[in-house]
């Protein structure tokens, strides 16, 4: 059975500016804001259990569904989701998917302070990123293989894929084009507000660590544009070649 919900998904990457653009689209007037933003319902059994009281009600409940208002548009924002392609689609196959991206080399390190602050790393920086190439932060950070996989099973013309560093560049422009292909019309925007904070840094190796993800990450250069051009998938900014960096 399919569902008429949720209209979209913010479904990458993991501190790549996720909390920040679900703000931006949950403050527009036809959207509905949902229960929290990590949902997590379609990769409750790949990631922790939600809150005892998520567990008790339906997904169209947490998202804030209302039949009655046929022009809402509902939708949540769990990085998660960007490896299950094929239970979004069978859940709803008229979901529009957003994916995030920024510098890989500041998104592993920001996950990995993340990782910190939640209490699930109590490695040093040093050591967390001592073996690169086998770190699942470095991973994770390595745009073109994920979104490739991705696109591989979802219509590429339900995708926009957002640089956050273009975002803040002109984040007005941004949240035009992301509320034109949620199909609602574009209203002015703050762009002062951010989504989660970014973590502080707690180890003074983080600047040579940083220095070494971007050795590494010169390398696939190049690499996310090649994917983007064989498929028509969205792009804030519009040109490809501007994914290059990544």
């Amino acid at each position: 059975m399919t569902h008429p919900y949720p209209d979209y998904l913010v479904v990458g990457m993991m501190r790549a500016g996720t909390s920040t653009i679900y703000e931006q689209i949950t403050r527009h007037p036809r959207t509905i804001k949902a229960f929290r933003k990590e949902l997590h319902f379609l990769t409750r059994d790949i990631t922790p259990l939600p809150a005892e009281a998520l567990m008790s009600m339906e997904y169209f409940e947490q998202l804030g569904y209302d039949s009655a208002r046929p022009r809402q548009i509902t939708g949540e924002a769990s990085p998660s989701y960007i490896v299950v392609p094929k239970r979004i689609l069978a859940f709803n196959p008229e979901c529009r998917a957003i994916v995030m991206v920024r510098d890989p080399a500041e998104r592993a390190l920001s996950q990995y302070r993340h990782a910190v602050k939640s209490g699930s790393e109590d490695r040093s920086v040093a050591a967390a990123f001592a073996g690169l190439g086998a770190s699942p932060y470095v991973g994770q950070s390595r745009y073109a293989k994920i979104l490739a996989e991705f696109l591989r099973h979802y219509p590429a013309d339900q995708v926009l894929v957002m640089s956050l560093e273009a975002y803040l560049e002109d984040t007005q422009e941004a949240m035009d084009v992301v509320y034109e292909f949620l199909g609602a019309q574009p209203v002015r925007v703050d762009p002062t507000i951010h989504g989660a904070p970014a973590p502080a840094s707690r180890d003074d190796r983080g600047d040579e660590v940083l220095s070494r993800l971007r050795e590494v990450f010169a390398k696939q250069r190049g690499a996310m544009t090649q994917v983007l051009a064989r498929a028509e998938v969205n792009t804030y900014p519009g040109s490809k070649d501007y994914f290059g960096r990544y």
